[in-house]
């Protein structure tokens, strides 16, 4: 085991964190500071990640994946995916992991599309990619807000925010017309972010898509879905947006030439909408149709903090890791993201509104910190020693096991209210991993098999949520559902989403593995 914690470079500031509102505006002001510190640790980064590949494992400064050393890789290449995972790592939790990011406007929603299609075009025009020889054109849509006579249960709540939203459709011009072909198939992109930042269409690698696929086979369709930045906008808000695109589709096309894509929470998200409209299926309450396919890339399953204990929700309180080797992601941003997404439902008791000051996990953090701290200087010269029972009193006081006082006896009847507020992050609407053995999940799973769904995950082998989604892989194969798993050799979390696929790499590899998937039977 590694001398130093994973995330030691990250300044123990989470606990001053829970003092400012997420979507303050005083984050800016921390970021800047938790920016400051990440540029201050590069050097000592660049200095231990070639050690920790020349050295033991268990005497190595910092913990790398073992598919990103050698033998599978050279050193230079080792070295640089530690550079990779340590630096870029530590800019993405200082940029998102302190709170949530301005409120999501249109008007900036269309400035990031701008300047991402602006990006895929100079790079392609750079390196000579010609692609589908058309060229990419955005347009934008108004998305009528769910039907409610299609809302069961949590989704028919009288306080939610039912409004239309704006969608972006991406599609390839004929290079001789300048037209836009009628296409035959639609893919639904939800994007990723935590559920309180991101914006429909930001990844280079969803433009170089729509330039690679062949003319007039795909239209890409992306909601602008409600982040949840306050109360109001808290699940299932960003769920009733995600089937508000799906309706809005359904009006061009049939459920089976619909293909359902995300990434990171993007993937989760699309979980929960395919699981609903099984619901609606199997109630007989609609006629939406289950999708042909679902690709989840990265997708954010729930994650157990206390080992072999699968009773808790997402993540535990910083500083305890829940994984042995570093990610592109970390416990604070995931913390916040899901105290905003569940706000209704909140997975800290007694704690229903994340969009205030914490004074009460503020304090909690604080005894992390220290005892944490100590162990820090302790692991300068010991191997690193295993978590305290303290540690684990402490989460388990704060965060504490959701249990069902009597199981719903209807598959309808997991929406209800009473059910969401007792299982908060634990309900298998929100993530299938929660427990593949409750009957909502295998029942989902044999509806979406009679229906003849495809699905297609795509995960690295290096990211936190690695084994979930084999796990899930497996017990949808064994429900009868068609499964592809591609697994990116050392990927990060969402990494093949970065950067845009002509630079070679995850992000190449996840093209060449869509385009593969989405033109098998064309």
């Amino acid at each position: 085991m590694a001398l130093l914690p994973a995330n030691v470079f990250q300044p123990p500031t989470p606990s001053l964190t829970l003092l400012i509102p997420p979507a303050s505006r005083l984050q800016w002001v921390l970021r800047f500071f938790l920016l400051q510190f990440t540029f201050l640790s590069f050097p000592l980064i660049i200095i231990l990640v070639p050690l920790s590949i020349l050295l033991p494992a268990k005497y190595a400064p910092l913990s790398l994946h073992p598919h990103n050393l050698p033998p599978h890789r050279s050193f230079l290449g080792a070295c640089s995916r530690g550079w990779l995972v340590y630096c870029l790592g530590g800019l993405i939790w200082a940029i998102t992991g302190t709170g949530a990011a301005p409120d999501h406007q249109v008007d900036v929603a269309r400035k990031m599309t701008g300047w991402a299609l602006a990006l895929v075009k100079f790079i392609a025009r750079v390196t000579g990619s010609k692609g589908n020889g058309g060229a990419l054109k955005v347009t934008e849509e108004i998305i009528q807000p769910f039907p409610r006579r299609l809302c069961i249960g949590i989704m028919d709540l009288d306080e939610l925010d039912r409004k239309p939203i704006v969608g972006f459709k991406l599609d390839c011009t004929r290079p001789e017309t300048k037209e836009i072909p009628r296409a035959k198939k639609a893919i639904l992109w939800l994007s990723g972010g935590g559920y309180i930042t991101g914006y429909p269409l930001v990844d280079p690698p969803i433009f170089s898509l729509a330039r690679t696929l062949p003319l007039g086979e795909y239209t890409i369709f992306a909601p602008s879905v409600r982040r949840a930045l306050s109360y109001d906008r808290g699940f299932p808000v960003p769920l009733l947006d995600a089937l508000a695109g799906y309706a809005h589709l359904r009006e061009s096309y049939e459920a089976e030439d619909i293909v359902v894509m995300g990434n990171s929470a993007g993937s989760g998200l699309s979980w929960s909408l395919i699981a609903y409209l099984a619901i609606l299926k199997e109630g007989r309450r609609g006629d939406l149709g289950i999708p042909g396919e679902v690709v989840m890339i990265s997708v954010s399953y729930r994650i157990s903090v206390l080992g072999s204990a699968d009773n808790q929700p997402w993540l535990s309180l910083p500083p305890v890791p829940t994984c042995k080797y570093p990610d592109l992601i970390d416990e604070p941003q995931l913390f916040n993201a899901a105290r905003c997404y569940l706000a209704r439902f909140p997975i800290v008791p007694n704690r229903p509104n994340p969009f205030t000051s914490d004074w009460y996990l503020w304090k909690e953090s604080i005894r992390l910190r220290t005892t944490g701290s100590l162990r820090w200087l302790k692991s300068l010269l010991l191997l690193r020693p295993k978590r305290s029972a303290t540690t684990q009193k402490i989460e388990q006081k704060v965060l504490g096991p959701r249990t069902l006082t009597k199981p719903p006896k209807t598959h309808i009847g997991w929406l209800d209210e009473s059910t969401l507020t007792q299982l908060s992050s634990h309900h298998p609407l929100l993530s299938p991993s929660t427990d593949l053995s409750l009957p909502f999940v295998q029942h989902t799973l044999e509806i979406l098999a009679r229906s003849g769904i495809t699905l297609f995950l795509y995960v690295g082998t290096a990211e936190w949520f690695y084994q979930p989604a084999i796990n899930f892989s497996k017990e949808a194969e064994a429900a009868g559902v068609e499964v592809i798993i591609a697994e990116d050799l050392g990927g990060y979390h969402v990494e093949g989403c970065v950067m845009p696929p002509d630079f070679g790499g995850p992000a190449a590899r996840l093209q060449a593995r869509l385009v593969e998937f989405l033109c098998r039977s064309t």
